[in-house]
Formats: C-alpha cells, structure tokens, sequence
C-alpha cells in the first residue's frame, strides 16, 4: 500500500512535472520504492511495528529525488524549478529524510548569484534549515539559520516570514530554559502579523504561550490558552497540529496525575499521527505514553513503546527523545530495583541533555536521580542531585516542582 507520505510527494512530483516523470522514471522502480518506504508504517498488522532500516529507506528515497531533480532541472523554468526545490525540500523534512532536505535547501544558500536575485527563496530555504537544526535540537545552528532568514524577510518587510522566524527562536529559548526570551520572542511574532488576517498563525504562536504556561506549571492557564488556540486551528483541519494539541493536553493531565486522562490524549494523538504519518508528532505521543505507563506500573507495555520510540527517533536523528527514553528506562529498572542499571540510563539522559543545553530536560532527570538515590538509601547524592533539579526549576519558575523539591529536601535534612 502507497503511504500518505509518499502520496503526498507523489503529488507535489506530478503537480510540477506531469507526465514527463512517467517516461523518465520507468513504473518498476516508482512501484519498488513505494514498497521499500511503505515498511516505514505497516498499518493494519498486531504489533503496530515499525521499521527500522533507515539507511536501506534512505538510500531509496535518495536515488528517487536525485533523478527526479535532474529531470525538473531540464524541464522547468528556473523560478518554478526554484520552487519545486523548496516544496520537494520541505516535503523531505516532513518525511524525516533530513539529510536528503538540508542539501536541497543548501542549493539556495550555497548560490551567490541567487541570493541577488531570489531573496524569498533563499530566505525560506534558511528558514527550512532553521527547521532540520530545531528538530536535531542543534539549537545554535538553527538559530544561525533563522537570523539569516529573519535579516532577508526584514528587508523584504514580509512580516509573516518574521513572524515564523521569531516563533520557532522562541520555542528554542524555551528548550534551553529561557522563558523570559522565549515569550519575548512569541510575543514579536503576535505584534507583526494581523490577527485576523493570518489567524492560522496567530493561534499557532498562541499554542506555544500556552506551552510556556505549562512549562511554568500554571496549568488551568496553560490549558486555556491552548484550547482557545486549537478552536482556530481546528478550523482549518490541520490534522498535524491537532495531533501536537492531543499530545499538549496529554501532558498538562499528566502533570495533573490525570494519568488515564493523558493515555486518552495521547492515544488520540498517536491515533492522528499515524494517520497523516507524521513521524516527529508519533514519536514524542509514544514517548509521553510510555512515560504515563511506567508512572502506572505497568512496565512491559511501557518499554514496548519506548522500543517503537527508539526506531522512530534513530530514523530522524531525534536527540533529545533519545534522552527522554533512557530517562524513562532508567525508571522503569528503578521501579524493578535494579538500581545499578536505573543509574547507567539516567546517567546517559543526563550526558546528553547536558550537552544538548536542553534545561528542562535536564531538571526532570535529575530529579530522577535523586529519587533513585534516595531509594537506594545514599542519601548525600539524592540531596545533591534534587538541589540541582531545584535550581533549575527555581529559574523556570515552576512553583509547584519547586515547593515539592523543597519537601523533599527537608525530609532528607
């Protein structure tokens, strides 16, 4: 069965070149690639298994763009070939061949004569890198991409490129820890757009308040804001972000130890993401659940999802999920007294977080090393590693972590 993935690069191929693929491209291989990626998601099987031969999947889609680019390169005038580069790019990303996507958009930034005389393509093709860095968590590429894309759209006075610019800096700020410069950042991307006039992305910024409430912990905020936002974005069916508010509203119930309210969230989100096979959105539901599952006890079923999630996070080179799943092993062999074992995976999460820059990670697995510390009765580390989860926490501004922290820390005095 053909994917919506490959449907929809389908689309896009036949949108710009038509029938002069079919006698360029012989049907055999089309109809080979289509087997090889559809083993990305096999609907319908028990076991919901996911593949994970990147390298192999890669590698067809690869041979496929590569002639296909050749073929649009001869055919195309040069600004619709420009086009189709950045749309057959952005559908790459979608796709998790990331590799395959930053090299289309390096095209643009690499041709000095293009940046004369295309600014908008170049300016969307830096802000598309911005994208890959982000989902890397490559945070200091990204930005540099995004400065790029923001100095072009400013000289070309396209407020919605800045704004989307100023969005995706602001979600990067929060990762890191930095509320304060994140809501700076949504903030500018409110002030120059017109509210009425590009709603979609008027709620989308909306959303990511939302999320730094909840960041914060002010959760009945958080979920406001979030629910006022999705009502637009409903409206326009977006079934990827619908997938992201389900997930969103999954975590602010976890948070609330709604556990079995969360699972239905992110049930729903997975439920959507597989749909419309949006790996990135899949990815963190499985994530999240496994986490909501381990909370439960119910440690088998979570390190099945954690092992859906590892393929899925390998295929697009997502870090900071790699993190958050040994985080969750490493409460999972807590929960199973293998205490030496929690420590090895908590201590990974803990290496790579740190390295990431990726605060508020990092204080959710320090707080698991203290609480692994202090059922392993070593008492010294458990204290040493909450207190370091509360300075975190104390910066974030997340009251209620802070207050229980501090609980805790009193008992352990």
């Amino acid at each position: 069965m053909e994917t919506k993935a490959l449907q929809n690069l389908n689309k896009v191929i036949q949108e710009y070149l038509g029938e002069n693929i079919n006698s360029f491209i012989s049907e055999q291989n089309i109809e080979k690639l289509e087997k090889n990626f559809s083993l990305v998601f096999r609907k319908g099987e028990k076991d919901d298994s996911y593949t994970n031969d990147s390298y192999f999947i890669n590698a067809q889609i690869r041979l496929l763009v590569d002639v296909i680019i050749t073929l649009a390169e001869k055919s195309l005038p040069e600004i619709k070939y420009l086009d189709f580069l950045l749309v057959l790019g952005d559908e790459l990303r979608k796709m998790g061949n990331l590799d395959v996507a930053e090299n289309i958009f390096l095209y643009f930034v690499r041709t000095p004569e293009g940046k004369e005389r295309y600014p908008d393509f170049v300016a969307n093709a830096y802000y598309f890198l911005g994208e890959i860095f982000f989902d890397q968590a490559e945070w200091e590429k990204s930005l540099q991409f995004l400065n790029s894309a923001k100095e072009i759209f400013q000289r070309e006075k396209y407020n919605s490129g800045i704004s989307k610019c100023t969005n995706l800096m602001g979600i990067i700020f929060s990762e890191k820890g930095n509320l304060e410069r994140a809501m700076e950042y949504f903030y500018e991307s409110l002030d120059i757009i017109d509210e009425e006039k590009e709603k979609y992305q008027y709620a989308n910024i909306y959303f990511n308040i939302g999320t730094l409430e909840m960041i914060k912990e002010e959760l009945d905020n958080a979920f406001a804001k979030m629910n006022r936002a999705n009502t637009i974005l409903e409206q326009y069916g977006d079934k990827n972000l619908l997938a992201r508010s389900n997930h969103n509203f999954g975590m602010i119930n976890k948070l609330k130890n709604n556990f079995n309210i969360a699972l239905n969230y992110y049930d729903n989100a997975i439920m959507i993401a597989t749909e419309v096979e949006d790996i990135q959105a899949l990815n963190i539901s499985f994530t999240e659940k496994a986490h909501v599952l381990a909370e439960l006890n119910d440690l088998d079923l979570s390190n099945s999802y954690i092992n859906k999630s590892i393929q899925l996070s390998n295929r697009i080179n997502d870090i900071l999920t790699i993190a958050d799943l040994y985080k969750i092993r490493g409460i999972i062999e807590r929960k199973r007294n293998n205490y030496e074992e929690s420590e090895k995976y908590l201590n990974t999460s803990l290496r790579i977080n740190t390295e990431r820059e990726s605060k508020l990670n990092l204080a959710e697995t320090l707080f698991e090393l203290g609480v692994l510390y202090q059922n392993w009765k070593k008492t010294d580390k458990s204290r040493l590693y909450f207190s370091e989860a509360l300075k975190i926490k104390k910066e974030i501004g997340a009251m209620k972590s802070v207050e229980r922290i501090e609980n805790i820390l009193y008992s352990l005095s």
